[in-house]
């Protein structure tokens, strides 16, 4: 293959060295062949810019009601996480990593929210709905009270600008620059 400038010419080289030769060759494959190279290119660039991707891709989707508990000065939310804690335990997904991954997630909703608030700071607090023994009489789970998990507290402007890579440093365990993160509960054991 020629042609391509300077930044694809060292791709390809890579791409040629790490896919079989008929791989390269065979035009029935080449399908495969630009698959495999588009993602090359995206981790390339993704490494170039100091992205991680796979932090950026483990980001959990937000589940439950955000609410606006009260906004002013500081904006108070209240996350009903109680379907994202039950994908959790379905997903086995506990303990200290269950436990990033809610920060994280809280991190980037608080984000999409700092975006378009006009508060000096953010607070957001964590909980979900606790179930109980199941009802001999009724045959369903009962409520056994509510689980304040944890608060994460920052500034708007530091929220809107860095939120993805915060959410990121909450993911691997690391607290961010700027941000709050008091854990005063915590999520279902392991079973």
């Amino acid at each position: 293959m020629s042609g391509g400038g300077a930044l694809w010419n060292p791709l390809w080289a890579v791409v040629q060295t790490f896919l079989p030769w008929h791989c390269v060759t065979n035009p029935m494959k080449g399908v495969v062949m630009k698959s495999f190279t588009f993602t090359l290119v995206l981790l390339v660039v993704a490494v170039v810019l100091g992205v991680n991707p796979a932090c950026a891709a483990t980001v959990r989707l937000f589940e439950g009601n955000l609410i606006l508990a009260r906004s002013g000065a500081q904006s108070t939310y209240l996350w009903d996480a109680t379907k994202y804690v039950t994908q959790l335990v379905v997903d086995k997904d506990l303990g200290t990593q269950g436990m990033r991954d809610l920060q994280a997630t809280a991190m980037q909703t608080l984000a999409d929210k700092a975006r378009n608030s006009k508060s000096e700071s953010i607070l957001l607090s964590v909980l979900y709905s606790k179930i109980g023994a199941i009802s001999p009489v009724y045959g369903t789970a009962t409520f056994a009270g509510v689980e304040k998990v944890l608060t994460l507290t920052a500034s708007r402007i530091e929220i809107a600008k860095n939120g993805s890579r915060d959410a990121a440093m909450l993911l691997a365990g690391q607290t961010p620059p700027g941000i709050k993160v008091v854990v005063t509960g915590a999520l279902p054991p392991i079973q």
